[in-house]
């Protein structure tokens, strides 16, 4: 996984500079052939601002990056301003640039269709109390959530990794340490009233680019409400508090994130399905059910979505306030 880390990193920074170096060196005919590469790099540009994965480099590395964009747009008009709009009726653009509209087409509207559940969503409160949380993955499509790919059971799962106040995830691209991630150790909350039906604390946190792909969900909790069934997975080792057969309530802290399973780095993975047989053995829910779209403290959450909330105000222990309004 490491690999693909340093894949999607290089591809954050390299993606929008390509289409900076596009702008700036074409040779247009036309203020219209112009005006259509423009179009084209803002369209993949503003898909890739929602499907990248801004959480490797931090979220505020995107600014710069877009900032060069429009020098590049605003130095390219000065070549292009004394062009004819037309050349003998016609553009005088690139077939190739005609597909690259219409592969953009297909996948801005693959995009736009998973920023929404399909069906009725379940209401769950966030189940972290830090300030800064950033959504990996989350969505009902490919693009914004990978999930559904392995397990349709997971097709609108969460994957929550955590921020700092420099807006990046870990300290370094990919550290060793689990502890160098902000959201190792967290304290983590039932997102619902329920029954535990199922937990795991038995496996050891990994080095971040190891995985125990037999044992995918690692630690975890299952919670039950009549026929919904949460999971919470990839828990610390040592910090499950509940046991088969205890009642929760929204709120109440159950354990802490951690690194174990099929995991490739500290996260919160959490998705829900509803059995309406028999209840299976809670392990068989990872791909069996149906899945549940999740609606958390009233937001459907997709990829790159921050979730803050409000700096704690009482005495030392007092909860913290609810969600303040998101930040991007």
């Amino acid at each position: 996984m490491s690999v693909m880390t340093y894949f999607s990193f290089g591809l954050e920074v390299l993606f929008p500079l390509y289409f900076v170096y596009h702008l700036w060196w074409s040779d247009v005919e036309s203020r219209a052939a112009w005006g259509l590469n423009l179009a084209n790099g803002l369209g993949f540009l503003a898909v890739f601002l929602v499907v990248g994965r801004w959480e490797l480099a931090g979220g505020s590395l995107r600014y710069p990056l877009y900032a060069l964009y429009a020098l590049a747009m605003a130095g390219s008009w000065v070549r292009v301003a004394d062009r004819p709009l037309l050349v003998d009726g016609r553009m005088g653009t690139a077939w190739g640039t005609w597909g690259d509209i219409a592969v953009l087409l297909v996948l801005a509207g693959w995009v736009l269709v998973g920023l929404w559940p399909h069906r009725a969503p379940v209401d769950l409160q966030f189940p972290l109390r830090g300030e800064r949380y950033h959504v990996t993955h989350g969505g009902s499509t490919y693009p914004l959530n990978y999930h559904g790919l392995f397990a349709a059971s997971q097709r609108y799962a969460l994957d929550l990794t955590q921020r700092n106040e420099w807006g990046v995830r870990a300290a370094g691209l990919y550290p060793e340490r689990p502890s160098a991630y902000e959201i190792y150790g967290e304290p983590v909350y039932s997102p619902l009233d329920g029954t535990v039906v199922g937990t795991v604390d038995r496996f050891e946190d990994l080095t971040p680019g190891r995985r125990q792909p037999e044992h995918p969900a690692g630690n975890h909790v299952w919670i039950r409400r009549d026929s919904l069934y949460v999971l919470l997975a990839h828990l610390k080792q040592g910090s499950v508090r509940v046991e088969p057969g205890d009642p929760v309530a929204a709120g109440e802290r159950i354990a802490a994130v951690g690194n174990t399973g099929n995991t490739s780095e500290p996260h919160l993975h959490i998705h829900a399905v509803t059995v309406d047989r028999a209840p299976p053995v809670p392990d068989s829910a990872l791909h069996d059910g149906t899945p549940v779209p999740l609606r958390v403290d009233g937001r459907f959450l997709t990829r790159n979505d921050l979730v803050t909330r409000r700096r704690p105000t009482g005495p030392p222990g007092a909860p913290v306030s609810g969600p303040a309004p998101a930040g991007e």
